[in-house]
């Protein structure tokens, strides 16, 4: 097998796999505001007591 074609093959698997989840949960307020509008969700979602922590909201 030719040394290009082992390459290829290799990127072809890697592509293949899902990446890595590398998420995790904030733990200041200043770590919440830096993320993205999908991640303070995943986080709203996961841990609403955290949120409201987080943002000093009282929980409802």
């Amino acid at each position: 097998m030719s040394p290009a074609y082992r390459r290829w093959a290799e990127q072809v698997a890697r592509d293949a796999r899902p990446p890595a989840d590398t998420f995790t949960l904030p733990t200041t307020p200043a770590e919440l505001d830096a993320m993205g509008y999908a991640d303070r969700v995943r986080v709203y979602t996961t841990d609403r007591a955290l949120y409201d922590r987080l943002t000093g909201r009282t929980p409802a």
